[in-house]
């Protein structure tokens, strides 16, 4: 990776070899972050806590960035004029964090993401009630889309479906959506990667404490080390895949590449979790997965 900074330079030309390696570079994001979230909850079978995950991949998230930002020259400062707006990312960033991995507990892992991906559909919402933009029918209607997902993801089998997975990852879906309209409002001041390096400097040593209380660390058994392997290597990797093709394939594009997420994770679920969703929840999650295209391909302008 090149020690320029990336701020300020525009996203590469759709067919250039800069873009090209940016979309593979979401692609692999996208996986990363299915692999994490499925091999999490298989963790959880073989004795390992959500806050021992949520502290291991913190550390060593942070020190990735650290090496990668120590390597670039990166500068790494918050703008005084946003201090508040970084503050409240990052509470998002972290609760988020925890309410996603949680709400595994209780609910299987694919219904949890489908949740979670309402969070495009909020942070259009937030664009028309703070940012300003104008509603539009495509917003209108994926929003309806989704939520219609939603209603009938819920609706096969609702005895079944625990409510605290559900306020989990709904509380996720809207975590996230806040801290994503957030970011977008840093990046705009701030390096790329600066931002999710911020973020691991207070959540590794918070996560870690969480952790110590919890009486953590909960290693898993020897025979299910390798998935505990992979849940906690995953989500670094996916993060810095993510956050180096932003300025590759600019941002809605990168938005839509990895609306690939769910679809990855439901498939990841049923193979490695023998997690299957119910017809009724496939068509749900169809309709979940539609409206997140649809809202991405409606903000998405053709490069010039």
């Amino acid at each position: 990776m090149s020690g320029e900074d990336n701020r300020g330079q525009g996203p590469a030309t759709p067919g250039s070899r800069r873009y090209l390696v940016g979309i593979l570079m979401l692609l692999a994001a996208a996986l990363c972050f299915a692999s994490h979230n499925v091999f999490t909850k298989l963790s959880y079978d073989v004795a390992v806590q959500p806050t021992t995950i949520l502290a291991i991949r913190s550390i060593l998230a942070l020190g990735l960035f650290a090496i990668i930002l120590g390597g670039t020259g990166t500068p790494i400062r918050v703008p005084r004029a946003l201090i508040w707006l970084f503050l409240l990312t990052t509470f998002f960033n972290l609760t988020q964090n925890f309410a996603i991995l949680t709400s595994f507990e209780f609910i299987p892992v694919s219904l949890s993401i489908l949740i979670l991906y309402l969070f495009p559909i909020i942070v259009a919402i937030f664009a028309i009630t703070l940012g300003g933009e104008r509603a539009s029918l495509p917003v209108l209607g994926a929003a309806a889309l989704g939520f219609a997902g939603v209603a009938l993801v819920l609706q096969a089998e609702p005895t079944s479906l625990d409510w605290r997975g559900l306020a989990l990852a709904g509380f996720s879906a809207f975590a996230l959506a806040t801290n994503v309209y957030g970011a977008s409002v840093l990046g705009r001041k701030m390096a790329p990667l600066a931002i999710p390096f911020l973020f691991s400097v207070l959540g590794a040593p918070l996560f870690s404490a969480m952790m110590i209380m919890d009486g953590g660390p909960h290693w898993p058994t020897t025979a299910g080390a390798w998935v505990f392997v992979i849940a906690v290597v995953t989500l670094p990797m996916a993060l810095i895949l993510f956050y180096a093709a932003l300025p590759r394939a600019g941002a809605p594009r990168s938005a839509l590449v990895l609306n690939m997420e769910p679809l990855l994770t439901v498939a990841l679920a049923a193979g490695f979790a023998n997690e299957f969703l119910e017809p009724l929840q496939l068509v749900g999650g169809s309709l979940i997965v539609m409206a997140i295209f649809w809202i991405a391909l409606s903000r998405t302008k053709p490069a010039t």
